[in-house]
């Protein structure tokens, strides 16, 4: 996500399948859950959707956006109490 800002004037993507589309990820286990052992096929833009999504609005930036700022979490039907979600802290992003 940070090459995909740095290539794109820190926008923070709209689309989560845009990183596989354009190159950025190309392994599908990085759109799913650790938890389980699903595979994701990055060329199918609707399964790549289905697991992650952006939780930030709209014309959004990296700079406009503080360390702690939720970036990407589950589908909200992929867990039943709880999900992952991916923060934006420096110097890398993680999960919690």
């Amino acid at each position: 996500m940070r090459s995909y800002s740095a290539d794109h004037r820190e926008w923070l993507l709209a689309d989560i399948y845009l990183l596989s589309h354009d190159d950025y990820i190309t392994d599908g286990r990085m759109f799913v859950c650790p938890n389980t052992d699903d595979e994701i096929d990055v060329t199918d833009s609707a399964a790549v959707n289905s697991t992650m999504r952006p939780v930030y609005g709209a014309d959004m930036t990296e700079m406009s956006t503080g360390p702690d700022f939720g970036i990407l979490a589950d589908q909200l039907d992929n867990h039943e109490n709880y999900g992952n979600v991916l923060f934006r802290r420096r110097p890398r992003a993680e999960f919690r």
